[in-house]
């Protein structure tokens, strides 16, 4: 058996992880299901190792001369990241525990020889470093996937590694649901959290206007905390702790488990409804968008989607986007209240026909056909495609899933505004205008999302104490709204990331001058490097801060691991 500090003395230089790594040699891990990869690619760095919990050290099985001479990455850990930028990170090692005592070890060697870490849950984190460690380790909490309810059934222990659509195929057999994502793909961790396992930020659910986000629906975290102790922290044990945890990103501790309110569900009725739009050539003209004649097959598809969508409109099956606009603006009315009805609303141009269409997302909580609180978006505005059926939350988030582009590159960025029809349709023009001249990307996947902040998702946000969101005070609905991007070739990055910050830079100017700006920026869209804390206010940045210097002084969740956002 070969001693594993030696197996890493090769690697010295990278900061604190040779003493780190030997510590993960000492009867808790082995290396495993190891595979080379890009052999010839000299810009990555350091080797990656994956360590499972096991009982023993073991690399019997390993090709021990290869170590050296060749990059080696598991191909499962690798797969499992949503975004190309993330896959591209490549750390110096992958470990994998199974218990909260294993995060807990882990924990302490980081801190001990200050190691760089970052915690991954599902992998759904859209740009590099936010769950994946460059040349350090990533604690990969795929196997902390368990999901377990309570005898009288009020509770739901899950584990940050499980993914929305396994928890939901659970719960349906026993007529159960969790406030959970709409992604059935998305882990559990990131959903709550943020976008990685630590960031405890969110979570809009398709029953959030009844029972409010995922993070004021965990009744109690399991926690390592900085000093490696593992504590269950909830609004009697720790309620300061318990506050900073709701929205505090990932500056806290690790969550290990997630003890969730249970609530009684059947089926649902929902589907995604698509729209072609017969005004885009009205407003390309006014915002003087003009195509020149050119001999490309790429003109001639654009031009044939063009003259479809005509032949469609002419038939009765095109509606306007302020059509759209002023539906979103109608269901934020109190007088359209129903707690059962959930949506989003989303424009994107279609990538190969170069056509710019919108659609809507719907949910309602009971197995009924076409709600009334829905009409305009099922009777009124004529669609071309709707999937509407009555269905398991499981079947409805995995044709959500469906939608996502799993391994292209991304971009993600998201603000607040407060409701208004003629906002989104200028939000819209400036979709447009940013949006076509980067068209032909290729595999461009545009998209600008709409989704309501409601009245009765922010009454929910004063339980236990109230989150630090700095949303409880609010008397007016909002929405947040998001720009998504996916593309393909990391040459196209610097036109397509400047093509976002446009877009949102824009957007904020155009509803600052019009008095319908919000500070607060929804973290699990946010873009990297945004001040995220400052949208909660002034009052609420500070005492997270306070709670984050007594919790972490020695600053284990800040200083050492430098992904997503920091207090």
């Amino acid at each position: 058996m070969l001693n594993f500090l030696n197996f890493i003395s090769g690697y010295s230089n990278y900061r604190g992880l040779q003493q780190g790594f030997a510590q993960f040699g000492d009867g808790h891990y082995k290396v495993t299901d190891l595979q080379a990869v890009d052999l010839n690619d000299t810009s990555r760095d350091p080797p990656s190792f994956i360590f499972n919990s096991v009982s023993s050290l073991d690399l019997d099985s390993l090709v021990v001369d290869m170590l050296f001479s060749h990059r080696l990455i598991a191909e499962n850990f690798t797969a499992s990241l949503f975004s190309a930028q993330q896959r591209e990170v490549v750390p110096a090692c992958v470990i994998q525990p199974t218990t909260a005592g294993e995060v807990s070890e882990a924990v302490k060697v980081i801190k001990e020889y200050n190691c760089i870490f970052a915690v991954k849950s599902g992998g759904h984190c859209r740009f590099a470093g936010g769950s994946n460690a460059h040349q350090g380790i990533t604690i990969d909490l795929h196997y902390m996937n368990s999901v377990e309810v309570s005898e009288d059934k009020l509770t739901t222990s899950v584990g940050p590694g499980a993914r929305w659509g396994e928890v939901y195929k659970i719960l349906e057999p026993m007529g159960l649901i969790v406030v959970g994502g709409r992604d059935s793909n998305v882990g559990v961790g990131g959903f709550i959290l943020g976008g990685n396992a630590n960031l405890i930020i969110g979570g809009i659910s398709f029953i959030s206007r009844r029972y409010g986000w995922a993070l004021d629906n965990v009744r109690n975290f399991a926690v390592v905390l900085a000093n490696g102790s593992i504590i269950d922290i909830n609004y009697a044990s720790h309620p300061d702790l318990y506050f900073a945890l709701r929205g505090g990103g990932n500056n806290f501790g690790i969550v290990t488990r997630f003890d969730l309110d249970t609530y009684p569900q059947g089926e649902i009725w929902g589907g995604q409804n698509y729209f072609l739009l017969s005004d885009v050539h009205a407003r390309k003209s006014a915002l003087d968008i003009h195509h020149k004649f050119d001999w490309t097959p790429s003109y001639f598809v654009q031009k044939l989607g063009q003259l479809i969508t005509r032949v469609a409109c002419m038939s009765g099956y095109c509606t306007t986007f302020d059509s759209i606009a002023q539906a979103i603006e109608k269901l934020s009315l109190d007088s359209q209240s129903d707690p059962l009805a959930q949506f989003y609303c989303f424009a994107f141009l279609m990538p190969h026909i170069k056509v710019y269409g919108s659609g809507v997302a719907l949910a309602y909580g009971k197995p009924e056909l076409n709600p009334p609180i829905f009409n305009d978006y099922t009777k009124e505005l004529k669609h071309i495609y709707s999937t509407n059926r009555i269905a398991n939350m499981s079947q409805i988030a995995e044709e959500v899933s469906s939608t996502s582009p799993v391994g292209s590159r991304q971009v993600w960025d998201a603000v607040t505004f407060y409701v208004n029809a003629t906002l989104m349709s200028k939000l819209f023009n400036i979709f447009i205008s940013e949006i076509d001249p980067i068209r032909n990307v290729a595999d461009i996947v545009p998209c600008m999302v709409m989704q309501l902040i409601s009245k009765d998702e922010i009454g929910h946000f004063s339980k236990n104490g109230g989150n630090a969101l700095g949303l409880n005070d609010q008397e007016e609905p909002l929405f947040l709204f998001s720009i998504a991007i996916a593309w393909q070739d990391r040459r196209d990055d610097e036109v397509v990331h400047g093509t976002a910050d446009n877009i949102i830079a824009r957007a904020v100017a155009v509803a600052t001058e019009m008095g319908m700006y919000h500070r607060y920026i929804y973290q699990n869209y946010a873009k990297g490097g945004r001040d995220v804390f400052a949208g909660y206010g002034e009052k609420n940045k500070k005492r997270l801060q306070d709670i984050q210097s007594r919790y972490d002084p020695g600053g284990i969740f800040t200083r050492l691991q430098p992904g997503y956002f920091k207090l």
